[in-house]
């Protein structure tokens, strides 16, 4: 059986197979039930046969879900779930096996074409269990939308096959004659498998209701021609010989757009808004110069700025040759440029080690300041790596020209004893920003480099504390949605959860109305027989009347009868 969808692509054929057969079972009579839009159809069936359900679906969908209901039972089923809306092309709808449960657990097993039991009493006029095989098709056509089966009875609701000697078998035409038994010499399912199919079987489906429902009655070969049925399909039918698929008497719903991935699930009342990337600082802190100080060397830690009288200082000379500055005579200056290096913000600090602990100095001294000269050289000729000449000892012409006096302020040097100091504890000098070198062409001329500045930078921790301030001082965040917002969103909710009920109450007054219009005939005729069977009934009742009459008249003469035979018998005493 062939069923589709109209104005869409969407279509699902379903057959029964018999085991160790490559073609499926022939259909006789297909029908279309009018309570439920149901298709169905007769199928022939032997004793001992394995049956499986095996069909394909084509069409636009995210999820699907289909059900499988042996005699009235739900025994299995099967779920897909995409992340997007796509084509599905021969998409598998096969079911092997069924799940039956006993005392001992779950079984994943075969069905097995049983004889009926003995004195076996169909129930009429009930919706048709027991003979039949259902397969339920629920397609997600619009985002969102789902449903939950209530009243269903399953697999585990159920010991064995679950029908008694009066199970309900409907007002079918052709009785059923057999029944599905269960193959029982299969192993148990583990419990993280029996659970996994329990979840499928409670999940909700997708879409507001079931979208196809298959009916398969199975019946002997017998009862089947002698019920008259036509034959509908089989395997080797040509095509043009095969009937055409049934129209479901649902409401189309368009196909969406899936050209793009995901647009037919964009919110389009959706305020969020995502959040800009934050803002970077353009300062960043220069590089220093690495430190030459082995580890072999004492370990010292800078504090306040030194004193000369300071016993455990060093002097002049040495503290030049520790930083590489050469000195001239104090009574000779050439230059008025001046130049300051900051030492309150080192020595308020103490001590900084790699894991940026503070270590407090064991001495602080007064603070005093040494007033020098520094030797630069020009700026075209100084190294890259610094602005002061290492070598004490080199002399130049234009070293008097250039020669600054300056006011520096040295660190207070103090002795650490502790190895974890020595090897934490490194002298860090601050310097100028090493300079990139550019690459020339040959032969081409020095270009000219502006006159570096003299000012130190500051301190590697001022610089994060402006880079963390500066990023900080500016935060870029979502502006937050404005209370007429928020109202106008809540009021265009509820106005689409308002015309989502109208046009679900539409398509159900559309649906009545089909279902009206297919149950008119059946209603004309269930109105002709109770017509009929209120004739009988009259004539009943004065059929009824009339043999009441009869029988008092009978029982009159039967008692004169008996009088008359007294009389005699009491003469004949005397």
């Amino acid at each position: 059986m062939k069923v589709y969808e109209e104005n869409t692509d969407r279509s699902a054929e379903v057959h029964l197979f018999a085991a160790g057969t490559i073609k499926h079972l022939p259909e006789y009579g297909e029908y279309v039930d009018p309570f439920d839009g149901a298709i169905g159809c007769y199928v022939p069936v032997k004793i001992g046969d394995q049956i499986k359900v095996g069909g394909r679906f084509d069409g636009t969908t995210k999820a699907m879900h289909h059900d499988v209901l042996v005699d009235g039972i739900y025994r299995k089923s099967q779920e897909y779930a995409g992340k997007s809306f796509i084509v599905q092309k021969n998409k598998k709808l096969d079911t092997p096996k069924y799940l039956y449960k006993i005392e001992d657990g779950i079984l994943d097993t075969d069905l097995v074409v049983r004889k009926l039991p003995p004195g076996f009493e169909p129930r009429k006029h009930e919706p048709p269990c027991l003979g039949t095989i259902e397969v339920r098709i629920c397609v997600l056509r619009r985002p969102g939308e789902e449903h939950t089966l209530y009243d269903v009875t399953t697999y585990e609701d159920i010991m064995n096959e679950g029908f008694t000697g009066k199970a309900p078998a409907g007002s079918l035409e052709c009785s059923p004659d057999c029944r599905m038994g269960f193959e029982m010499n299969v192993t148990p399912l583990d419990n993280a498998t029996a659970n996994r199919l329990r979840k499928k079987m409670t999940v909700k489906r997708p879409g507001l209701e079931t979208w196809a429902v298959f009916r398969f009655h199975y019946r002997s070969q017998v009862s089947i021609r002698e019920s008259g049925f036509d034959l509908t399909l089989h395997a080797d039918m040509r095509k043009s010989e095969r009937p055409e698929p049934r129209k479901l008497l649902i409401e189309s719903v368009p196909v969406p757009d899936i050209s793009k991935p995901g647009g037919s699930e964009v919110d389009v009342n959706s305020t969020r808004q995502s959040s800009p990337a934050p803002s970077i600082a353009s300062h960043r802190t220069p590089a220093l110069p690495p430190s030459n100080a082995s580890a072999k060397d004492t370990t010292h830690s800078l504090s306040s700025p030194i004193s000369p009288n300071s016993h455990s200082t060093y002097d002049i000379e040495e503290l030049n040759r520790k930083f590489g500055l050469r000195t001239l005579p104090l009574s000779k200056p050439t230059s008025t440029h001046k130049m300051d290096v900051p030492q309150d913000k080192v020595s308020d600090l103490g001590e900084h080690h790699q894991n940026d602990m503070t270590k407090p100095t064991k001495q602080t001294l007064d603070e005093e300041s040494i007033t020098g000269h520094v030797l630069t050289k020009k700026p075209s000729e100084m190294s890259l790596t610094g602005f002061t000449d290492p070598d004490p000892n080199h002399t130049d012409d234009s070293t008097a020209d250039d020669m600054l006096p300056s006011t520096l302020t040295a660190p207070t040097v103090s002795m650490l004893t502790t190895p974890e100091a020595k090897r934490l504890s490194t002298p860090t000098i601050a310097g100028p920003p090493k300079r990139t070198q550019t690459l020339s062409p040959p032969g081409s001329p020095d270009p000219k480099r502006p006159r570096q500045s003299h000012e130190l930078p500051p301190p590697t921790y001022l610089s994060s504390v402006l880079a963390s301030t500066t990023r900080s001082g500016s935060p870029s965040l979502s502006p937050a949605p404005s209370r007429s917002s928020v109202a106008a969103q809540q009021l265009a909710e509820a106005r689409e959860r308002l015309m989502a009920s109208r046009a679900k109450r539409a398509r159900a007054e559309d649906k009545r109305k089909q279902v009206d219009e297919t149950l008119a005939p059946y209603l004309k005729r269930m109105e002709e027989e109770i017509e009929a069977v209120n004739k009988l009934a009259k004539e009943e009742e004065a059929a009824a009347e009339e043999c009441e009459l009869q029988l008092q008249e009978s029982m009159e003469l039967l008692q004169k009868f008996q009088s008359e035979e007294e009389e005699e018998v009491d003469a004949d005493d005397e």
